[in-house]
């Protein structure tokens, strides 16, 4: 099974082999593509940073690294804990 992208509000659930890993939308500073298909979610502490390869999520399923990268950006746009929309977290 590979990975699962689910949003709850304030917060990213990423799911993996039965692994999830909540992801605070605030904590979130860089959304982008590295190569051809790995998208790279990165945080504050850059240490902690996730890689999804493409062709490994499940969900949500899209055709390209791209639109999966601008969905997850438009996921932490919308985040409900701040109403910043912006993926800089806020004082």
């Amino acid at each position: 099974m590979g990975y699962q992208i689910y949003e709850n509000g304030a917060s990213l659930f990423v799911q993996n082999n039965g692994r999830i890993k909540l992801v605070m939308k605030t904590a979130i500073v860089d959304v982008r593509v590295v190569g051809d298909n790995v998208v790279k979610l990165t945080f504050d502490n850059p240490l902690q940073s996730i890689y999804l390869r493409f062709p490994e999520v499940d969900f949500p399923q899209y055709e390209t690294a791209n639109d999966l990268r601008d969905h997850i950006t438009s996921l932490i746009s919308a985040c409900v804990c701040c109403d910043c929309g912006s993926t800089q977290p806020q004082p």
